[in-house]
């Protein structure tokens, strides 16, 4: 992947990382499946290069409690 290429991922990866991590925050709980989607999008975003802009939101995300969803959950929708 060229520079140019890579600089836009980073961006997108960087504003969605934190997009999510307010929504969780402000929810204040994280599912197992959340807190695994979103610590892979970090791995990646780490990868490409990326500063240290999502290292307070990676942080807040790791201290949220888990919450394991149950049925009546979704039953409530």
């Amino acid at each position: 992947m060229d520079a140019k290429n890579t600089a836009a991922f980073l961006q997108i990866y960087q504003r969605d990382l934190i997009v999510d991590g307010k929504m969780y925050i402000e929810h204040k709980r994280i599912t197992p499946q959340q807190l695994a989607n979103y610590e892979k999008r970090y791995k990646q975003y780490k990868d490409w290069g990326g500063n240290g802009d999502v290292e307070p939101w990676i942080k807040k995300i790791r201290e949220l409690p888990i919450y394991y969803p149950t049925v009546n959950d979704f039953n409530d929708k």
